[in-house]
């Protein structure tokens, strides 16, 4: 995890290139934060760098659609 906020129970996570070969941990440790009542969103390092506006857009729309 990157980053991780308890109140909102979201965590963002900033990926390196090293994630497309670990898909399928990838998805079973993000499967059992879903059962801890966690949301995950991920980004690539790119997109922070590139584009840091839409991530952060996208990071404001995942906590506007949070039933907190």
């Amino acid at each position: 995890m990157d980053f991780v906020c308890f109140k909102t129970q979201l965590i963002i996570e900033v990926h390196g290139g090293h994630h497309a070969f670990q898909k399928e941990k990838d998805l079973k440790r993000t499967a059992w934060l879903k059962q801890e009542g966690f949301q995950v969103i991920r980004f690539w390092n790119n997109d922070v760098l590139e584009n840091i506006e839409g991530v952060l857009d996208s990071i404001r729309d995942t906590l506007n659609n949070l039933s907190l």
